[in-house]
């Protein structure tokens, strides 16, 4: 497993994972999610025990950063194949999100711009794994105006444009 960290804000870090042989995505796909490693699931992910992560964050009972662990169960799910669920965990995160960044001891502006363009590119990345690939450019787009800089959701948008010319031109 292929990833990369750095940090988000004292307490939660992020770790871009690469998706490969483990899913069954194209050879020429090279899509990324991210996960929260300070976060329930992350060792579990990091070990590519993705059943026993799913299943230890789907009872989690957390009372703050819901985006983190619907984040975590998400990549957990889009690793295990288990798209429909990965949906779901994503949208999940997308929702939460907001509500915890205004509620816990809330990051800078570039700090939750930052969050939300990881939950942005992890969506689009389900999407584009699921065939909607203009879903997935929108989530990339979005995530890319909120966070200009981002390497994932810029790769992933590399990704899913690529995949459309090579359809088209088939």
């Amino acid at each position: 497993m292929t990833h990369t960290k750095r940090p988000l804000r004292s307490a939660a870090f992020v770790a871009t994972l690469a998706l490969g042989a483990a899913t069954a995505v194209p050879a020429h796909a090279a899509y990324h999610v991210t996960a929260f490693e300070n976060s329930l699931g992350y060792a579990q992910i990091e070990s590519e025990d993705y059943a026993a992560a799913s299943s230890m964050l789907r009872r989690a009972t957390v009372a703050d950063q819901r985006y983190a662990v619907a984040t975590n169960l998400c990549v957990s799910q889009v690793k295990a194949d288990d798209l429909a669920a990965a949906m779901a965990s994503c949208e999940r995160a997308v929702r939460a999100a907001p509500v915890d960044l205004g509620t816990t001891v809330s990051p800078s502006p570039r700090r939750r711009a930052e969050i939300m363009t990881h939950l942005y590119s992890n969506r689009g990345v389900v999407k584009a794994l699921s065939g909607d690939h203009f879903g997935a450019r929108d989530d990339f787009e979005r995530a890319l105006s909120l966070d200009p800089d981002n390497a994932n959701a810029r790769r992933n948008l590399d990704v899913v444009s690529a995949a459309d010319v090579a359809s088209q031109s088939e």
